[in-house]
């Protein structure tokens, strides 16, 4: 029973069960109403008769507990999740279009993460734990999470103007590098130095990992799809377009971006040169 989904363990190996334990709580639902308009109306009667019905019902619920907790004592949830968790997971995203890269138990759903606690028996969504380990809950909470992402306001100017005073500020230090005299032109400075600039304590990368940036680079340029001067800035009377280079498909040395689709693209770096108005 080790490796058997969740679904599987308490759909069909539980059935009669869960069925007992079905028409238990409808009965103990029942009871609990009478119970309550009881003290609600300050009916003493009806409350002697609801805790009378609700003793009624101690053996049945020893025998559910009895029937069902010995089960529940051997299904190995750590197991599961180590061994028969990866694949199933996998197919369920894919069944609702939603990519998925990394392995067990470290996947990166764009543009956030989910971890999975084998030992803990616990699932971490961006940054909301669950417990809950059928895959239609966990599913629809990632496709939530990920709508919610992509649904979100975003506000191009403020982005740009961080990247631009990161990129100015990168320039000075290639500037003093190169010791030359003559002012260099614009040229591409690595998004990973960018980052790194705009993160310079572990404690900023935690707020603002290197997913998000990445998301806020697919936001800026599908913006620019419906405002081609969403990449402008205009700053000391110059007015300058930021552009983003990528790098050749499977390569890691750059920032991943994936549409909703499942397109992915590798930026490697951007660049700020000055445009005529």
């Amino acid at each position: 029973m080790a490796s058997i989904p969740v679904e599987v363990f308490l759909d069909e190996h539980l059935e009669s069960e869960k069925r007992e334990l079905s028409n238990l709580l409808k009965r103990l639902s029942s009871k609990e109403k009478k119970l309550k308009n009881g003290v609600k109306f300050g009916d003493i009667m009806c409350l002697k008769e609801a805790l009378d019905a609700f003793k009624e019902e101690i053996p049945a619920i020893e025998k559910i507990v009895a029937s069902i907790k010995p089960h529940l004592e051997k299904y190995n949830v750590t197991l599961y999740l180590q061994e028969g968790f990866d694949s199933i997971f996998r197919k369920s995203l894919a069944e609702e279009n939603i990519p998925v890269r990394g392995e067990f138990p470290s996947y990166e759903i764009f543009p956030f993460t989910v971890e999975i606690d084998a030992k803990e028996g616990k699932v971490t969504i961006n940054k909301k734990k669950v417990r809950g380990l059928r895959l239609k809950y966990l599913v629809d909470l990632i496709k939530a999470e990920r709508d919610r992402f992509f649904k979100s306001t975003f506000r191009p100017e403020g982005f740009m103007r961080e990247l631009a005073k990161a990129y100015d500020h990168l320039m000075e230090i290639h500037q003093l590098k190169s010791k030359s005299c003559t002012h260099l032109s614009p040229q591409p400075i690595p998004l990973q130095e960018v980052y790194e600039f705009l993160t310079p304590l572990p404690r900023w990368k935690r707020d603002y990992p290197l997913q998000i940036f990445g998301f806020h680079i697919y936001r800026l340029l599908k913006e620019e799809q419906s405002n081609p001067k969403a990449t402008l800035i205009e700053q000391k009377g110059r007015l300058r377009r930021c552009t983003f280079g990528s790098v050749p498909g499977g390569s890691r040395s750059g920032i991943s971006v994936i549409e909703e689709s499942g397109r992915e693209t590798i930026y490697g770096s951007v660049k700020f040169e000055e445009v005529e108005e």
